[in-house]
């Protein structure tokens, strides 16, 4: 039996412990003349949203279609995407499955319906007016701290909900901060495929063939001002250069992860750094005296126009890349390549490196676990990593 149908139909991936059980699955709707129970791409409809007060460059979420508004149903293009390595792309799409209300956590408030209600037909893709209804082609996600279970892992509940947007002819795009050789050890470990967009946006991955496709590295001589800054900035603040397959670094920068042991690299001193000769994907800033938000304002005020400064979590840990590089940036030079607009995208993130994609996306969602900036900042919001949030929100669209 195909792993894909394996797992839809309850079965376990064979690297996966039973972290997760599966979810309650949708009713696929019947198509005119067509065979009842086949999924289709799923539309980005009506949602349950928490609405805090937010500042003015946040959209307001609009609200549903005007009651017989009708969608076209037009052929989408097939995409290649983040999958099970089964063999198996995309399905029969002839059923499609009824938009969900989604309901993030208890308390959550309902959005108020747009007054632009009506349809429009583009290119072949149901575009309703004042709505996010566009067919969802894209689902951009980061990996910890909301695709990945606190230890790790990808649960056999969303390994399911990964397979069925592939089915759907989607295509899965994972935006992380983390490096490619983390991405080629979840991806051995898991059966995973497709496009990832690592170390924020600064590096386009091609998971199978491992090829890094496009990189927009930091110039050594920004780096080196950055880091002066920084030194004046945050005293006892050490550094390290990450470079995609390998992290070089001073003697007083704490490198927490035993199991990439085999890829870092100390140097005697923070000059040594300019002279190893290294692309510089991201400059890496470690305190062991200030918290990451602190130095992500300060480093902002001094130093913004040297580079691109974020931080993804890590305790005391600012991360600096070239100016422009984004994890926003990238998904959208992605989705262009591939004429997917961001209504047509939905996207899932914790943290602030996560915030612009989150905006960008036609839906974004902050998991439950996000950073408070992050659950202030996006209306929509879904379960924890560990409550399987990233498949509780597919769930509804693919069934």
């Amino acid at each position: 039996m195909p792993l894909a149908q394996h797992l839809r139909q309850g079965g376990r991936h064979p690297a996966v412990l039973p972290t997760g059980a599966a979810g309650p699955r949708g009713r696929p709707t019947e198509a005119a003349g067509r065979p009842a129970g086949v999924r289709g791409p799923g539309r980005i409809g009506q949602e349950q949203v928490h609405r805090p007060r937010r500042a003015s460059h946040v959209p307001e979420h609009p609200g549903p279609p005007r009651r017989g508004a009708r969608a076209d149903r037009g052929v989408r293009t097939r995409i290649r995407g983040v999958a099970l390595r089964d063999g198996r792309r995309a399905g029969n799409r002839a059923g499609r499955k009824t938009p969900q209300a989604v309901s993030p956590h208890p308390g959550a408030q309902t959005c108020r319906p747009s007054e632009r209600g009506g349809a429009k037909n583009r290119g072949g893709r149901s575009v309703v007016v004042g709505y996010a209804a566009a067919v969802i082609r894209l689902v951009a996600t980061d990996l910890d701290g909301t695709l990945l279970c606190g230890d790790g892992t990808l649960s056999p509940r969303t390994l399911r909900a990964l397979g069925r947007v592939a089915d759907a002819g989607a295509e899965v795009v994972l935006v992380t901060a983390r490096p490619p050789r983390f991405v080629d050890a979840l991806a051995e470990r898991f059966g995973l495929s497709g496009t990832a967009l690592c170390s924020n946006g600064a590096l386009v991955y091609d998971i199978t063939s491992r090829t890094v496709l496009t990189a927009r590295t930091l110039p050594v001589e920004s780096a080196r001002r950055t880091a002066r800054t920084l030194s004046v900035l945050l005293p006892g603040v050490e550094f390290a250069i990450e470079t995609g397959h390998k992290v070089v670094f001073t003697p007083g920068f704490r490198v927490p992860m035993p199991e990439d042991a085999s890829a870092q690299f100390a140097v005697s001193g923070v000059e040594e750094l300019w002279s190893a000769d290294v692309p510089i994907v991201k400059l890496l800033a470690r305190s062991t005296r200030f918290d990451a938000d602190a130095m992500l304002t300060a480093a902002r005020e001094a130093a913004g126009a040297l580079a691109r400064f974020t931080h993804s979590g890590g305790t005391g840990l600012l991360e600096i890349s070239a100016p422009g590089v984004t994890k926003a940036a990238a998904l959208a030079t992605h989705c262009r390549d591939r004429a997917i607009t961001a209504a047509e995208v939905v996207a899932f993130g914790d943290m602030p490196n996560d915030l612009d994609v989150l905006r960008w996306a036609g839906a974004g969602y902050a998991v439950a676990n996000a950073h408070p900036d992050v659950l202030a900042a996006v209306p929509r919001h879904t379960t924890s990593n560990d409550e399987h949030g990233v498949a509780t929100v597919l769930e509804r669209h693919f069934g």
